[in-house]
């Protein structure tokens, strides 16, 4: 009975692993299958890679020569030896043409012919400013209507448009990146645009026209959209009573093409014959491969649980810790941590418009550097980590002062800095740090972070590099807080006004215009400082709905000065940095001025010094734009920021206006005379007017007009007043 039971236990095993050995071998068969396909979908986005490459190289060498010829030409002005050279070119490049059309759309050709362009779109494409390729054309000065290709690039001198230059190729110059070689001759390419209509075919193709003409439903459907999202993939289709593999892939940049490879299933799957004549050796090794399956098993699940502690204790961007893993390994080094132990907060300052400039990638990037100087500098004295965003964590166990913390730390943006240059980095970057000294072993972790905190958002408030903590910042942070929520209501309530301040001329002390200002009549306290509360705002993006409601506001003003038939005279308004990053600042501007009918030579917007010079290239393109609707840019406060003279005669503003701290010292000070005298002088060369405010008194009137200052801004002249009050002061001057 025992032997018949152990018999009947082993018939079962015997069962139940040959089903399992069954299942095994399908299963294996399948996921073989799976395999082959999907390295067949390698295969055919491999040699799409091969033929995209050939196209872009083939046609970046054209446009190499389309942009010289372009620079060539510009600076010619389309003289007879520029003529000759694109003939030349063209000869040499076995172009049917080169050509080159103004911007009125006329062009002629190397061949004589002269035609209307203009409703071309690779010309339209490269009147904007872009390099074009242009799809299959008819060629309209041949009769026998030959198939081209026309690429085109834009034909500049200095920031002046001058037109287009384009050259027209044949059609069959193409014909040897399609009719490329693979899969011993039996695959064939063809490249199609994400209609599916065929651009370029190969001779090999049965397609005519269209692709998605002879794909079914599922499959038109699959490609369709995939192809929309610039997705890579592979279709299975029956075409001529043949079953294929269709593989897509987008060619980047130009004009939505995508490159198309096709390869009979036969061919692609003849190995399959050999994978089932496998299958009787596979399944006697069957209890081999169940063993190896089982640790295989065992070693995934380590692989798992090593993925779960990672993302459990690791920062999955930088791969340094996270804050759980902080502190654990604070409580695990309990022991290392003095009364000298000292904890540092950083983060990077304006770290979201170092994203809007430099992008994402370059944000991403440059938290990887820190980490890595991190861990490079820091890993055998301290522990750190990321917990969110650009906040980061340090603590130090054993340092002798917060002196010895700012070396270190100067350290650290050494080696950081240096890594931008590997990097090819070239945003300025700077960081404040919070810096709690006094932390002891048995103190709560999270008390000693929220400290440390403090001292980081004080530091930004006051712009200081470096902030120790001390108990008054728990007050001043609560004090901060209650402004911040109390301005958000105050834009709610309109509690925030608009102030304006006269700026005369100083050749006959008439009225050049006005600057807006902003007041806020808090209900309790009555009007509040904007030095108290525009820190507040700058810090908490607050700013940008304030300098929105000044702006409409100032609109708003100019419109019913209009309406009254009053003089209207330009007003500036300010804005810093991160609204002039908005990337909707523009429009905003030109949507408020259509709104209320005002032109751009109404507006004169300011920028202070420090702003222009934190990012030149970047704060010149916003200039342009505005320049591009009539408004006029001020460079304020000048002589505050580290700027040298030579880059006003590259940064293109229309008026500089002298800081303050020149006026107040002028009359007693021979240096700031004489500084103020040579920016004067300077200005003029360069076309800028200059304004003087802060004028407080009749001599610094006559000092400052004898020196060739344009206009006067200050309480001599006038304080600011409401808007109600510059109205009546029009209304008087009319």
């Amino acid at each position: 009975m025992k032997n018949n039971r152990s018999l009947l236990i082993i018939i079962i095993l015997v069962v139940v692993v040959s089903f399992i050995f069954v299942g095994f071998a399908y299963t294996s068969l399948y996921i073989m299958k799976n395999m082959v396909t999907r390295g067949i979908e390698m295969q055919l986005v491999e040699v799409a890679d091969q033929g995209e490459q050939q196209l872009q190289n083939k046609v970046e060498g054209h446009f190499k020569v389309l942009r010289t010829l372009a620079t060539e030409y510009s600076q010619r002005n389309a003289d007879e030896d520029s003529i000759k050279l694109l003939d030349f070119e063209a000869e040499r490049n076995q172009y049917i043409r080169i050509g080159f059309i103004n911007s009125n759309g006329v062009a002629k050709t190397t061949d004589g012919e002269e035609f209307y362009a203009g409703d071309r779109q690779y010309f339209q494409n490269s009147l904007a400013g872009q390099e074009s390729i242009s799809n299959i054309l008819e060629d309209r000065l041949n009769n026998d209507k030959k198939k081209i290709v026309v690429l085109s690039v834009p034909v500049v001198n200095g920031n002046k448009m001058q037109g287009v230059l384009f050259a027209t190729l044949e059609k069959s110059r193409f014909n040897r990146i399609i009719n490329m070689d693979f899969y011993k001759g039996k695959g064939y390419a063809l490249i199609i645009n994400n209609d599916g209509e065929i651009v370029f075919n190969s001779s090999k193709s049965e397609f005519r026209e269209n692709l998605f003409n002879y794909l079914e439903m599922d499959n038109l459907n699959k490609i369709d959209k995939e192809i929309a999202k610039n997705k890579n993939g592979i279709i299975c289709e029956k075409i001529g009573g043949e079953e294929k593999f269709i593989g897509y892939k987008n060619i980047p940049n130009m004009n939505n093409w995508n490159f198309i490879t096709v390869i009979p299933k036969e061919v692609a799957l003849g190995e399959m014959a050999i994978i089932h004549k496998n299958t009787v050796i596979l399944i006697s090794l069957l209890i081999v491969i169940f063993w190896l399956i089982s640790l295989y098993n065992i070693y995934n699940k380590y692989k798992v649980d090593k993925i779960i502690f990672e993302h459990a204790y690791k920062d999955s961007l930088t791969e340094i810790g996270n804050r759980n893993c902080f502190f654990k390994n604070l409580s695990e080094n309990l022991t290392l941590c003095t009364s000298n132990s000292i904890l540092v907060a950083f983060d990077i300052r304006n770290f979201k418009v170092v994203n809007s400039v430099g992008g994402y990638s370059t944000g991403n990037k440059i938290l990887e550097i820190i980490a890595k100087a991190l861990k490079t500098l820091f890993s055998k004295e301290a522990t750190y980590a990321r917990f969110s965003s650009d906040n980061f964590y340090i603590l130090f166990y054993n340092c002798s002062s917060p002196k010895e913390i700012e070396e270190k730390l100067n350290i650290f943006e050494s080696f950081v800095y240096n890594n931008f240059k590997d990097n090819n980095i070239k945003i300025n970057v700077s960081f404040n740090y919070g810096i709690y000294q006094r932390f002891k072993p048995k103190e709560d972790v999270l008390q000693a972070i929220d400290k440390a905190d403090l001292a980081r958002k004080h530091g930004k408030i006051i712009n200081s590099k470096y902030i120790l903590f001390e108990d008054y910042l728990i007050k001043s942070i609560r004090e901060d807080y209650i402004i911040e929520e109390e301005l958000k209501k105050g834009l709610k309530s309109n509690q925030l006004k608009i102030y304006l301040q006269p700026k005369y001329n100083f050749s006959d002390l008439s009225l050049n215009g006005a600057e807006a200002l902003i007041r806020w009549n808090h209900p309790s306290k009555g009007f509040m400082s904007p030095e108290k509360f525009i820190p507040v705002a700058e810090r908490t993006g607050l700013i940008i709905d304030i300098g929105r409601f000044v702006f409409e506001q100032v609109c708003k003003f100019l419109y019913e000065c209009k309406v009254n038939e009053l003089c209207v005279y330009p007003i500036a308004i300010n804005f810093s940095l991160p609204e002039l990053y908005q990337s909707d600042f523009i429009d905003y501007l030109d949507k408020t001025m259509k709104k209320y009918a005002i032109s751009g030579e109404m507006i004169e917007i300011e920028i202070t010094e420090s702003t222009i010079i934190s990012d030149i290239s970047a704060i010149n393109n916003i200039i342009f734009q505005l320049k591009n609707y009539g408004i006029k840019v001020s460079m304020d406060d000048f002589g505050t920021g580290y700027s040298s003279l030579n880059h006003l005669k590259i940064i293109p503003i229309d008026c500089l206006k002298l800081d303050k701290s020149f006026i107040d010292t002028v009359e007693k000070d021979n240096n700031s005379k004489n500084i103020i005298k040579i920016i004067i002088d300077l200005a003029k060369s360069l076309n800028l007017k200059t304004v003087a405010e802060g004028i407080e008194t009749k001599d610094q009137v006559e000092l400052l007009k004898k020196l060739g200052c344009d206009c006067a801004q200050g309480y001599y002249f006038a304080k600011p007043m409401p808007l109600s009050d510059y109205k009546k002061m029009l209304f008087k001057l009319k």
